[in-house]
């Protein structure tokens, strides 16, 4: 697991990601406050070695319900994930996002059709509302 406060020289950062349970077939991310892209890139780094020791897609969790912006780029670092195309890749579900923010998905689907295709995402309100729609999602798996 990577805690983003594990940074040499004790800074505290806003980005964690783990396993969400015991299955191992969801990754959980939780942002918070006014958290950066410098933050990000080692719990990336640690998604890829997440998704590398199994041997099944893994879907996702995006906990955004405690952040205070989203720093700009974005789209790009959307790109950029979808790029990777880990064939392990699943659903990226992202919770919290301020309804202003959606409308970057979708812009990011119309530029990037291609990558998006790569890197399927949705939206929900709440915790619950993504793990039921990850649990529908595998259920047809």
């Amino acid at each position: 697991m990577y805690h983003g406060n594990e940074f040499p020289g004790g800074l505290e950062m806003s980005v964690t990601v783990r396993w969400y349970n015991d299955q191992k077939k969801i990754i959980y991310y939780e942002f918070t406050g006014k958290w950066t892209w410098e933050e990000f890139e080692p719990a990336y780094t640690e998604t890829l070695r997440l998704m590398d020791s199994v041997d099944y897609k893994t879907d996702f969790i995006l906990n955004m319900l405690n952040i205070e912006h989203i720093p700009s780029g974005a789209i790009q670092r959307l790109k950029r994930a979808a790029d990777v195309n880990h064939p392990n890749m699943g659903l990226a579900v992202y919770v919290g996002l301020h309804p202003m923010m959606i409308p970057l998905g979708r812009i990011f689907l119309k530029l990037y059709a291609k990558s998006a295709a790569y890197y399927p995402f949705d939206f929900a309100r709440t915790i619950k509302e993504a793990e039921d729609m990850l649990a529908a999602r595998q259920s047809k798996a």
